[in-house]
Formats: C-alpha cells, structure tokens, sequence
C-alpha cells in the first residue's frame, strides 16, 4: 500500500487559506462602532434639535450622506433613538466662552 503524504503545494494552499479567513474575521470585527457617533455630529450639523417636534424631519432631510454614512438616514429608528433623548444640560449655555459666541445646545449667540 502506498502511503499518501500532503504535498508541499497543498499545504501552502492550506496556509494560505487559513490566513485568509483569520484575515477576514479580524476585518470584520475591526468596524465595531455601531455608527451613533458619527450620525450624531451629523444631525446636529443638519439643524435638528433634540427634543423638538422637528427633529426627525430636520435630521432626515437635512443630513448629507455618502457612501461612509448612509446608513445615519437609512434606518429611522436611529434617528427617533437620537431626537427622543434628552438635549444636553441647558447649563452649557451660561458657560459659553468669550471667543465662541455661539451657544452649543441652542445655536443662538
């Protein structure tokens, strides 16, 4: 009987396989925000405001997309998760620096 043994060419295709998939399981795990964070600045850059009756209209017709953060606009129940939370303290107002004139929750000078 003849006894088989791999091959040097299949055990590099094996090793190269292998590489591949941990290569591909690390990528994949490597995107672990779930997005709040960048559709939060973009929200606020699209005039919505929290808390108002106003806020999921604004921040769906008001937010650019692209390819990096379309999903900010394409899922609603992130943008209801973001309007319905409570604004930020109304405090900040009162400590607004000299040099930025503009209010951080209100936008207002």
């Amino acid at each position: 009987m003849e006894t088989r043994t791999l091959s040097s060419s299949t055990f590099g295709m094996l090793s190269r396989l292998f590489t591949v998939f941990t290569l591909l399981l690390t990528a994949i795990g490597a995107n672990a925000e779930s997005g709040d964070g960048v559709c939060a600045a973009l929200y606020v850059r699209s005039g919505a405001i929290q808390g108002t009756s106003s806020c999921y209209a604004n921040a769906w017709g008001n937010t650019p997309i692209n390819l990096s953060n379309h999903y900010c606009v394409n899922e609603p129940a992130r943008i209801k998760r973001w309007c319905g939370a409570p604004p930020d303290l109304v405090q900040a107002d009162a400590t607004c620096p000299v040099a930025d004139p503009v209010n951080p929750n209100s936008g207002t000078a």
